[in-house]
């Protein structure tokens, strides 16, 4: 007869001797046989040495030819095996008080523990005495002692199942499954015994895709599911009380799943990589969702909490992309770390609870994250807790005391309501994009400056402004018109203001106090070009100190109005040039006849505009604004540009005449005089005379000389060219 071999790197170990001297009940494994036989357990105590048969473990083979011996007597199958109902029993090997089955049970069930985790498996191999036995590294022999010692009665056998017998000796626990269908139903008795759980990695690498687990069950065990990526189908009858950790987890093809009503227990990770899984309902008996239950579950659309939740692990719904609202009930106090953490389509989440706690980063890089009520209270918002959602406007009701640092950080924030319990603000808390933000608060300037605030970006687009409460109205501004000279402000008069303060700021700078004044008006002087500048105003009590809040603030963008050149008459219209401003995108140019209405002419890059629309003899008045890049006005504009427009001259005839060349030239509508200008050939242009009417005679022309001639129209007094010149006639003279 051979002995008995242990296998390594397989699922259990030997249990230890130290632990069997305890006398200890030991699980009783179901081994890889073609027959199922019940078996008992092996008692053993260490304080006596058996030596006698009785001591040694039986096991049964079908396939066996005749019943094995061990030492030096035959054992038929028939016989007493040791545990027995009916095998005698010596006092030497019978626990006999409560107290030390107690305290062998707790010895028993770490033993079955060790069993489980270990990396190697225990085989027994009944072979006939020609069998050949695998002396290879993988196995070990046991002596008859040591297998005494292991504790293994008799092994069960089935053909899909491997299980183990548990201590109450009435129930089974199933450890791995080894047939090849698809759609499994979990046996409800193995051997004749219940089978009440399946433990970890039971389904490792099968291609189960539905499974049916039996009414014995109250447990679903740790990873007992984990990684069946198969999977698509679960029945869990209503006698599960426990789904303990992970037992679902990376089951990434499972899209809904029932759970039983009477579940009392979602372990940490239940459904963590569920990633198929679109809704699911939670039972009322289940008071807190644990750490990471349903990480990662990206398909996850819909969830309904019952009232019973207390609590929301951290990152229990992280990474669930598709769930859009969550209502979180009554009884929740905290939402833990990171809980839904980008949730990148949730848009709206209600809070009904009193004195809940916002873990860190709970809602980070929720995106599109607008909407939060808060129908009860918050006493905390932790680190980064909105931090990169689109949250504009939120108000906490009374309660809250501490708002962590960068809690709406990257937040396009306008509105926040803070109640009178704050007494902490973390550092960035509010650390906006380049939106105005208002931040009201239900108590004074007095109490407002009692709360410890860390540093603040308080400067972000300098837009940050504080209303408080039991303070006057804060003024309305009217108008802010930029002029020649400046920025000139105006705003209403508010009842019980003995004065106003305006303050300004430049873009990247900080706040300063501008100026203080008992009137409703203010002209700046001091504006700087191309410059953005943010302005509000308050109220003044009669101790000349701030008894409003801030007044709306409007923005400015400051450009100093263009300054006309020069204006010429050109031959189709008034040439206007004008100084650049540094800044300026394009120019917008404008005209109007003397004593009439501006007209808007062109826009333009350029730094100079030629005006065609003009009559001879008319003055037109110009000017010229700054544009930015929207096209939109951000500078004045100045006045007193006036120019005539005269139209050229049309020099009609050039002709030589017994006294000398005779000019002839058409009048122009509005003109008096003209200047006559000659260039002899390879020459210069002179001015040659000036007429009052539209034809002249040179008697001083040379004969035998070529020359050219042109006119243009002047002032009266003849000193000023206002017209640009007339066409030109070429002539030889001849007397």
């Amino acid at each position: 007869m051979k002995r008995p071999t242990v296998k390594k790197h397989a699922l259990i170990a030997v249990i230890t001797a130290s632990v069997l001297a305890a006398s200890c009940t030991l699980p009783v494994l179901a081994a890889n046989a073609s027959a199922e036989t019940d078996s008992t357990s092996v008692e053993a105590d260490s304080t006596v040495e058996s030596s006698d048969n009785n001591a040694s473990p039986v096991v049964s083979d079908e396939n066996a030819d005749t019943a094995e011996t061990i030492g030096n007597e035959e054992v038929d199958e028939d016989e007493v095996s040791p545990g027995d109902e009916d095998a005698p029993s010596s006092a030497e090997n019978t626990v006999s008080t409560d107290t030390d089955e107690e305290a062998l049970h707790s010895d028993s069930a770490q033993a079955v523990d060790e069993v489980y985790s270990s990396d190697k498996e225990v085989e027994v191999n009944n072979q006939d005495e020609n069998s050949p036995v695998d002396d290879s590294d993988e196995t070990e022999t046991l002596s008859e002692e040591e297998l005494a010692e292991s504790g293994i009665e008799e092994l069960e056998a089935n053909k899909d199942w491997d299980y183990y017998i548990n201590d109450d000796n009435k129930t089974v626990t199933i450890y791995e499954y080894k047939g090849s269908a698809t759609n499994v139903t979990i046996p409800s008795t193995l051997g004749g015994k219940k089978v009440t759980e399946i433990s970890y990695g039971t389904f490792n690498n099968s291609n189960v895709k539905s499974i049916v687990i039996p009414a014995t069950f109250t447990i679903i065990s740790e990873g007992a599911f984990q990684d069946c990526t198969n999977l698509t189908s679960v029945t869990i009858p209503s006698s599960v009380k426990t789904i303990e950790k992970y037992a679902f987890s990376g089951c990434s093809r499972l899209k809904t799943i029932a759970l039983p009503s009477g579940l009392t227990k979602l372990g940490s990770g239940a459904f963590y990589d569920c990633s198929a899984l679109t809704s699911i309902n939670i039972p009322s008996g289940i008071k807190v969702i644990e750490e990471s239950t349903f990480y990662d579950c990206s398909s996850l659309s819909s969830i309904s909490l019952p009232a019973s939740i207390t609590s929301i692990g951290n990152y229990a719904f992280h990474g669930c992309g598709r769930l859009t609202s969550i209502t979180l009930p009554s009884k929740v106090r905290n939402i833990g770390e990171g809980a839904f953490w980008e949730c990148s389509k949730l848009s709206s989440v209600t809070i009904k609870g009193s004195d809940v706690v916002i873990g860190q980063s709970a809602f980070y890089y929720c995106k599109i994250l607008k909407t939060v009520s808060i129908s009860g209270s918050v006493t905390k918002v932790s680190d980064n807790a909105f931090d990169s959602t689109d949250i504009s406007s939120i108000t906490f009701p009374s309660g809250l005391t501490t708002i962590g640092s960068s809690a709406f950080s990257s937040c396009p924030l306008t509105s926040i309501t803070l109640p009178l319990t704050l007494n902490r603000i973390g550092e960035y808390a509010f650390d906006t994009y380049e939106a105005t933000l208002h931040i009201y608060y239900k108590g004074s300037s007095a109490q407002w400056n009692q709360i410890s605030i860390a540093h603040q970006d308080w400067e972000v687009n300098d837009t940050v402004y504080f209303h408080f409460s039991n303070q006057i109205k804060a003024p309305e501004y009217k108008s802010i018109t930029q002029t020649v000279n400046g920025l000139q402000f105006n705003w209403n008069s508010v009842k019980g203001a003995a004065g106003y303060r305006i303050y300004y700021c430049p873009k990247g700078g900080s706040w300063s106090a501008l100026d203080s004044t008992t009137g409703t008006s203010y002209l700046w002087t001091g504006a700087k070009n191309n410059t953005t500048y943010y302005f509000t105003v308050r109220c003044l009590n009669s101790n000349w100190s701030v008894c409003s809040e801030s007044s709306a603030c409007k923005t400015v963008p400051f450009f100093t109005a263009p300054k006309i050149s020069s204006m010429s008459n050109a031959s189709k219209g008034v040439k206007v040039s004008w100084n650049g401003v540094t800044g300026a995108v394009k120019y917008r140019f404008y005209a109007r006849p003397k004593g009439g209405s501006w007209k808007k002419i062109a826009d333009t890059t350029a730094k100079s505009y030629t005006y065609t629309g003009v009559k001879s003899g008319a003055t037109y008045e110009f000017t010229v604004r700054v544009l930015n890049s929207k096209s939109e006005t951000v500078s004045a504009y100045r006045t007193g540009s006036f120019c005539t427009f005269y139209a050229p001259p049309v020099l009609n005839s050039a002709s030589n005449t017994s006294k000398g060349i005779n000019l002839k030239w058409s009048a122009v509508g509005g003109a008096k005089n003209y200047a006559i200008y000659y260039c002899p050939k390879g020459g210069t242009w002179k001015r040659l005379a000036t007429a009052t009417g539209t034809s002249y005679t040179w008697t001083g022309a040379k004969n035998g000389t070529n020359y050219t001639f042109t006119v243009r129209v002047v002032t009266p007094d003849g000193k000023s060219v206002v017209s640009a010149s007339s066409n030109s006639k070429n002539i030889t003279c001849k007397k």
